[in-house]
């Protein structure tokens, strides 16, 4: 191999050391120096946008994921104001019954599944009164004299606290 002065290897202009041949090398060089750029800012559009696209994808799916956890919170909401007995079939049907919706309503499938299953349903009036705080108290059918039965009714009927107690008082002693 043949050495080259000071140990480094050839420009690419050629062999001579003039300085008109270091003038056109300069061009050259420029020009091989912009096209590598470009090629990497190239690379560089090319990998953002595959990475964008993937952001894009995932936007897509939790965009899914969010709109179907909506809707499950609606169904459940309206099958715990209908009184559902089975929340998990109950929100299967509603589901399936709001899927085959053109124009998606989570009430109107509710009051459907309620004509169609009344078993899953508690019901309507009789048996449960909601008490303050959206919480539901269960109030025995009332046997016997003494008046409970109209202290139950009223306590049913009212969802007052007080005439719950009232009743539960009565009634054990």
């Amino acid at each position: 191999m043949k050495s080259t002065g000071e140990g480094g290897a050839q420009p690419l202009g050629g062999g001579g050391g003039g300085e008109a041949a270091g003038e056109a090398r300069t061009p050259v060089s420029e020009e091989l120096v912009w096209k590598a750029r470009a090629e990497d800012a190239e690379e560089e559009v090319g990998r953002l946008s595959e990475r964008l696209a993937g952001v894009e994808r995932q936007l897509a799916q939790t965009v899914e994921r969010l709109g179907a956890a909506e809707m499950r919170c609606e169904i459940e909401r309206e099958l715990f104001e209908q009184d559902a007995l089975d929340l998990e079939a109950c929100s299967l049907l509603t589901e399936a019954a709001v899927s085959g919706m053109e124009t998606p309503d989570v009430g109107e499938a509710v009051r459907g599944l309620r004509k169609r299953k009344p078993y899953l349903f508690g019901p309507v009036g009789a048996g449960a009164a909601a008490s303050g705080g959206g919480r539901v108290t269960l109030i025995p059918a009332a046997s016997g004299g003494d008046g409970l039965d109209e202290m139950a009714d009223s306590a049913r009927a009212s969802g007052d606290r007080a005439a719950l107690l009232r009743y539960l008082r009565q009634r054990r002693g």
